[in-house]
């Protein structure tokens, strides 16, 4: 929230869209905690994901330790 003078917070843009009533401002906030907790389990999703990507790349690594040269001979 942007503070403006006095000290006092003005609510951010979007939240002048949303209706005055209890009822209005109720859905919106509910809407934001769903898109939320939906880029939340994205962002888990893509975590793993790397996690995954990692541990293969380190297989990897681990695997070749044992090669010398461009031949591939075993050391």
């Amino acid at each position: 929230m942007k503070r403006v003078s006095g000290g006092a917070s003005e609510p951010p843009p979007a939240w002048h869209r949303v209706g005055p009533d209890p009822e209005s401002r109720a859905r919106f906030l509910a809407a934001l905690d769903l898109a939320i907790e939906r880029r939340v389990s994205e962002c888990a999703a893509e975590a793993a994901g790397l996690e995954a990507l990692a541990a293969a790349v380190e297989a990897v690594a681990a695997a070749l330790k044992g090669v010398d040269g461009p031949r591939g001979r075993a050391t």
